[in-house]
């Protein structure tokens, strides 16, 4: 048996990697046109050598109110084998401390201590995505607190915020006009005039010929205004915490509630244990 507190809605400490993000799989933050996907491996055992079989199935840890109409796919398989996966037969919602935690409760057997299962779920809409507690029933004993990155809140049902800053913007340009001249070309207009003796040419002698060219020139510059942002470091007020809801948000509240869901986001929060209680139901 492994040596680790087993749970009632305390939580407790198993083994390290049971439950691992694939790192290479999953789209956490999916491009346009792509879908977000959460993939893991579940292992039979862990790091420390601990064996836990048969392991009649896992929960995997998901943010409040997300349910099975918002999964676009569930997929599992045991070592390389797909896996049939039926909604209200081998996969559900559950809530509560009757499976050991909150999540996407999958019941499919891992037998011997090298089994491997892959699951992957991918969403119909993109989650923020923040540490989550998952658990494993292992031989009838439910192990909690293991703590994994899951889909945590709708990013639609987050609270945008569009900030704008108006800037003027001068562009100074010195236009400098110039003039290439080309070589000179002559032509002979006429016939030459040849006299005999010695006649004195008219003009002046050593004398010049000058004329001036004007053209008016419209120089057309094409110039581009625009932009480029770049964020700053993001500061942190911590105010009062406590039990419940943020049901009436001050402008601290949105402050503070903004800052748990960005360390929630970095991993800097991590949630461990077990909720006996949610604040939505799913219906289906």
């Amino acid at each position: 048996m492994p040596s680790y507190m087993r749970s009632g809605c305390q939580g407790g400490r198993t083994g390290a990697g049971l439950i691992v993000l694939d790192t290479q799989r999953s789209i956490l933050n999916p491009p346009a046109g792509t879908r977000q996907r959460f993939c893991y491996q579940v292992f039979a055992s862990d790091s420390y050598g601990n064996v836990y079989v048969p392991m009649e199935y896992i929960v995997l840890g998901l943010g409040d109110g997300i349910c099975q109409n918002d999964f676009y796919s569930v997929t599992v398989s045991v070592n390389g084998v797909m896996q049939n996966v039926v909604w209200g037969h081998n996969a559900w919602i559950v809530n509560g401390c009757d499976a050991g935690c909150n999540g996407l409760k999958l019941a499919f057997t891992l037998r011997n201590a090298t089994d491997i299962m892959d699951v992957c779920l991918t969403m119909n809409h993109v989650y923020t995505t923040g540490m989550k507690s998952s658990c494993i029933d292992a031989n009838g004993t439910v192990y909690t607190g293991i703590s994994v990155a899951g889909p945590m809140q709708n990013e639609d049902d987050a609270c945008p915020v569009t900030a704008y800053q108006e800037v003027d913007v001068c562009l100074p340009v010195t236009i400098t006009p110039y003039v290439n001249v080309g070589e000179a070309a002559v032509t002979c207009c006429g016939e030459p005039t040849i006299a005999a003796g010695d006649t004195a040419c008219s003009g002046n002698v050593g004398g010049q010929c000058s004329f001036t060219i004007s053209q008016r020139v419209c120089v057309a510059l094409p110039v581009t205004f625009g932009a480029n942002t770049q964020p700053g470091e993001y500061a942190v007020s911590c105010g009062n915490a406590g039990e419940g809801n943020c049901d009436d948000c001050t402008a601290i509240g949105n402050a503070a509630v903004a800052a748990a869901q960005r360390a929630v986001e970095n991993g800097m929060i991590q949630m461990n244990g077990c909720n006996c209680t949610r604040s939505a139901t799913c219906q289906n």
